[in-house]
């Protein structure tokens, strides 16, 4: 991608070198790049800019393509849904007849379809796939791997070798290899966030060895990463002492960003959402007027307004919440077969007089009483 972008005369001589050949007696000879080169700061920001820019001039050419190099590709990775095989077709067309207009050529295609696969030349394909006699590979797009077999996503992470040290250190590096940024996995996660918040409590240096109790736990949570898996915004809650109703509030605050974020990405209208949580106190606060409230309330139930409706949001009994999961951890062999995880609750599949009765319908007409929590 980098050298098929062409840089102005008047920015050539910021890219200069100099050169000579293995003999020392010859002179050295000054020479310029002429297109964008690995290794400058801002050749990564200007490819994204350049191919962008060259999405939005062919808008109206390739409407399908443009848009998944505006929004769905980092680099020169695309990764998208359509919801036919004749629509995967078409974009594949549209992709490859877009990026040749750049002078670039498209490869590494995988698909789950063997249709679409069938329309890509064999050289184009990730791995030149034999649609006849292999299974369709594995692919890994911001760290997280896709088997197009079975349609699943999957996380790699590597076992504690047979030396290896229990410190600060040493977890928090394992804890970073787990890279999760769809949330499938925060029940699991949670946990070793938990207990890489009790190690800073526990007040050990950066590589002194873990405590017995605490090294046992780690321990088993390494254990059980020994599997593999397909499906959140999680927080630990901060040491100093904040009370249960305002932490369920920044609860709240968290999964509205959250519903940004994904409508964003998405192109979903947030008004179709509905929020769910089980604190009462934090329904009322969200039912009330931000401005009566106290400043740590007020700023929250502003944003959490600047997002969503107060008629977005119902209450849900713990036992039927799924974040509930989130706020203790999981073991990773049962959060494979948490379907209320998976699949939410069971009442979301029936129709909305079957939901949960709200116990908060109209704004609360005194605040006074809960300015104090």
């Amino acid at each position: 991608m980098y050298l098929q972008i062409k840089l102005y005369p008047q920015d050539r001589p910021s890219h200069r070198f100099l050169r000579r050949n293995l003999s020392l007696e010859e002179d050295i000879k000054e020479y310029e790049f002429d297109r964008l080169v690995f290794g400058l700061n801002c050749s990564p920001f200007l490819a994204q800019l350049v191919t962008q820019h060259h999405a939005k001039i062919y808008q109206e050419r390739y409407p399908m393509a443009s848009e998944i190099i505006l929004k769905s590709t980092y680099m020169d990775d695309s990764m998208t849904s359509v919801v036919s095989e004749d629509q995967g077709v078409q974009l594949y067309q549209e992709l490859s007849d877009l990026w040749a207009g750049a002078g670039m050529h498209v490869h590494k295609w995988l698909s789950n379809s063997d249709v679409v696969l069938s329309q890509i030349p064999v050289k184009d394909r990730i791995y030149e796939i034999d649609l006849n006699s292999d299974p369709l590979p594995s692919v890994k797009t911001l760290g997280v791997m896709w088997l197009a077999t079975e349609d699943v996503f999957m996380f790699n992470s590597k076992m504690m070798e047979q030396r290896f040290e229990l410190t600060k250190r040493n977890f928090l590096k394992k804890i970073a290899t787990l890279f999760d940024p769809l949330g499938f996995l925060s029940p699991f996660v949670i946990r070793a966030k938990m207990l890489m918040q009790e190690v800073w409590v526990q007040g050990v240096d950066w590589d002194e060895e873990l405590p017995l109790d605490t090294s046992t736990q780690v321990t088993t949570w390494f254990r059980e990463l020994s599997i593999r898996l397909v499906s959140s915004k999680t927080k630990v809650a901060p040491l100093q002492s904040v009370s249960v109703p305002r932490l369920e509030l920044m609860g709240a605050v968290l999964g509205s960003r959250l519903a940004t974020s994904i409508s964003d990405a998405l192109d979903m209208e947030k008004r179709s959402y509905t929020f769910w949580t089980d604190s009462a106190n934090a329904l009322w606060w969200i039912r009330g007027y931000s401005r009566t409230f106290k400043s740590f309330v007020a700023n929250r139930v502003g944003e959490i307004h600047s997002s969503s409706s107060p008629d977005q949001w119902r209450y849900v009994p713990t036992k039927l919440n799924p974040a509930d999961y989130l706020t203790r951890g999981v073991k990773l062999m049962e959060l494979v077969e948490l379907r209320m995880w998976w699949e939410g609750p069971e009442y979301l599949k029936e129709d909305e007089s079957q939901w949960p009765r709200n116990v908060v319908d109209k704004r609360p007409l005194l605040t006074r009483d809960l300015h104090q929590l």
